[in-house]
């Protein structure tokens, strides 16, 4: 009988199939030794999961967190909770937005333990119209209120109808008017108050004659004028009425040996009158003759005084120089006196 040689004694193992172990199951690896053709099997372990963290939602006060984890090596996820914070939160003011006439304002909030975040929005204000000008309305025009906001520079202006289609006037006070002044009258309506006033014109004088002088040959006359509204005078010269007089004699009285004669004069054009004197027939002059000249004298003075005066009282400047006349006449007087 013929032996069997004895084979070695550890197999060489040669690795046939395996199936890889997973994070959930087992593998394997078979074996056949290369020398007797033995087969074996060894497990391989499962993996388990390696876990990667895929997302995160960190717990707050109120709400809790969650943690999403992927498998690297598998399709496999898994989610962890994250327990909450406490049970409210600690806010603290972020930010603030104050709110205007127009746009709301908003105040912004975040927890200080968990960070979460809130808004609040508080409504707009409206505007704050305070008056500022007014034009009341009247009988004939609108009005007008005008307003700014007090909290912004917004303004607005709001419209006054009119009160009607024409003003009721009433006289309330009155400045007559005279020859050289105007005068005015105040008037306000009885609906709407607007006052106005009217220019009342300056009326001139009403001239009345007052007083005629009438003008000669050699002197200028005057009319007068008084206002018989307010007493004002005034006067309008008359021109005289030639160069000179045109003298007519009118009367003579004759000389004597003691007394001196005149002769009277009338002029044709103006009625002035004057008197020359006719000197006595004496050649000497006693007393009683000097005293009946002198009367003469005087006589035709008074007349001419009278002409005169007349003349000086339509011009008050001649008075100079009828003061001058009787001075002169005053030292002829004193010559012949001294002669006699």
């Amino acid at each position: 009988m013929e032996s069997i040689p004895q084979l070695a004694e550890d197999h060489t193992w040669t690795e046939t199939t395996r199936l890889p172990a997973t994070c959930a199951a087992a593998g394997k690896i078979d074996y056949t030794c290369s020398v007797c053709s033995a087969e074996k099997s060894e497990p391989l372990a499962a993996l388990d999961h390696d876990w990667d963290e895929a997302s995160r939602t960190p717990a707050t006060c109120l709400v809790p967190g969650m943690i999403r984890y992927n498998c690297s090596r598998c399709d496999e996820t898994k989610t962890e909770t994250i327990p909450q914070l406490g049970t409210s939160h600690i806010w603290t003011v972020s930010g603030q937005t104050d709110a205007t006439c127009v746009a709301p304002g908003q105040t912004g909030y975040t927890c200080s333990r968990c960070g979460a975040v809130k808004q609040e929005t508080a409504p707009a204000l409206d505007h704050d119209w305070q008056e500022t000008n007014r034009k009341n309305a009247t009988c004939t025009t609108a009005g007008t209120i005008h307003y700014s906001c007090s909290r912004c520079e917004e303004t607005k202006t709001e419209s006054i109808p009119q009160l009607g289609t024409d003003h009721s006037w009433a006289e309330t006070a009155r400045t007559d008017a005279t020859c050289t002044a105007s005068g005015s009258a105040k008037y306000k309506c009885s609906v709407c108050n607007e006052v106005k006033t009217e220019v009342l014109p300056a009326l001139d004088h009403n001239w009345e004659e007052s007083g005629r002088t009438a003008p000669t040959c050699t002197d200028p006359g005057s009319t007068s004028y008084i206002c018989s509204r307010c007493g004002f005078a005034r006067s309008e010269n008359i021109p005289a009425l030639g160069m000179d007089h045109t003298w007519k004699e009118t009367g003579r009285t004759e000389a004597n040996e003691t007394v001196p004669g005149s002769i009277e004069y009338t002029c044709s054009i103006c009625g002035a009158v004057k008197t020359e004197r006719i000197p006595a027939l004496a050649g000497d002059m006693t007393m009683g003759s000097l005293l009946s000249a002198m009367s003469s004298v005087l006589s035709a003075s008074i007349g001419w005084v009278g002409a005169v005066a007349q003349a000086v009282a339509a011009h008050p400047v001649l008075l100079l120089c009828v003061v001058l006349g009787f001075i002169g006449t005053g030292v002829l007087l004193f010559k012949r006196l001294l002669r006699l």
